[in-house]
C-alpha cells in the first residue's frame, strides 16, 4: 500500500512538472518581456511561514505542533486549514515533508489553499493590477501572471504569463503584461480552435455561445474554479495563456 501510493505521488509531481514546463513554452518571446531585473524573492517555507503567519491566521491557517514517530519536527511543517462550509466551520490537517527546501515568492499570502501530497496553491498580489498565481510543492514553484478580469460584478483571474527564475539569483522575474495586445485577444473573435489544439474538447461539447475570446476565457477560468485537480487547474492555465499571447 505504501509503495503504490508513494509511485501514484511520484506520478502526480511528473505530471505537475511536465504541465509546467509547457506552461513556460506556452508564452511567446514576442509578447512577453522580463521588465524586472532582480524580479521578486523567494523564501524558504518556514521563514515565510514565520514572516507572514498573522497573514496566514487571518486566512484559516495555521502550524501546529505535533510530534509523531512519522514526523521529523527539524524539518517537516504541520498545518491546520479551517475552512466555513455553510454556517459550520471544517478543520483538516496537512504536512509539507521536507519544508525547508520548499520555496514560496516574498510576497504576503491573499489566498492558500492546500492540495494533497504535499501540493498547494498560493495567490499573492504583485502589485495593483498584477496578481501571481503560484503551484508550490518540494520539487517546483510553478507561478503564472494573471490580471483582473470583471464579469457581472465579480472578479476573475486570467492568466498571461508564466515567471521566469533568474539565473544569477534566486528569484523570480514578471514579464511585462501589455495591457493593448491583452485587450485586443480578448476582444477578438472566439478561437476555439486553439483550445482544440490543447485537445480539451469539452469546447465542442457545451452549449455555452462564444462570441470572443472573452467569451472562452470567462468559460474555462469557471471551469477552473470548479477543478479539484491540480493538472486540470494548470491545464486550464497553458491553454488560456496560449490564447492570449498566440
Amino acid at each position: 500500500m505504501t509503495e503504490s501510493l508513494r509511485e501514484m505521488l511520484d506520478e502526480s509531481v511528473e505530471t505537475i512538472e511536465a504541465v509546467a514546463q509547457e506552461i513556460i513554452e506556452a508564452v511567446s518571446d514576442e509578447t512577453v518581456e522580463t521588465v524586472v531585473a532582480s524580479g521578486i524573492a523567494t523564501l524558504s517555507m518556514p521563514d515565510w511561514v514565520e514572516k507572514h503567519k498573522d497573514k496566514l491566521t487571518a486566512l484559516g491557517i495555521s502550524r501546529i505542533g505535533l510530534r509523531s514517530e512519522r514526523v521529523d519536527m527539524n524539518s517537516d511543517m504541520i498545518f491546520m486549514s479551517t475552512v466555513q462550509v455553510g454556517e459550520e466551520s471544517k478543520s483538516e490537517l496537512y504536512m509539507v515533508k521536507d519544508a525547508k527546501n520548499v520555496k514560496i515568492l516574498d510576497i504576503e499570502p491573499e489566498s492558500f489553499s492546500f492540495y494533497k501530497n504535499d501540493l498547494f496553491q498560493v495567490i499573492q498580489n504583485a502589485s495593483e493590477d498584477i496578481v501571481l498565481k503560484s503551484y508550490v510543492s518540494k520539487n517546483s514553484l510553478i507561478t503564472v501572471s494573471c490580471i483582473k478580469l470583471e464579469n457581472e460584478g465579480s472578479i476573475y483571474l486570467l492568466p498571461v504569463g508564466s515567471l521566469r527564475k533568474n539565473k544569477k539569483h534566486d528569484n523570480m522575474e514578471i514579464p511585462e503584461m501589455k495591457a493593448e495586445h491583452i485587450t485586443e485577444k480578448l476582444s477578438a473573435p472566439a478561437d476555439i480552435e486553439t483550445v482544440l489544439v490543447h485537445k480539451y474538447d469539452q469546447i465542442s461539447k457545451t452549449d455555452t455561445v462564444f462570441t470572443t475570446n472573452s467569451d472562452i476565457a470567462l468559460w474555462m477560468i469557471k471551469r477552473q474554479i470548479a477543478a479539484i485537480d491540480i493538472n486540470h487547474q494548470m491545464r486550464i492555465d497553458k491553454i488560456l495563456i496560449s490564447l492570449i499571447n498566440d
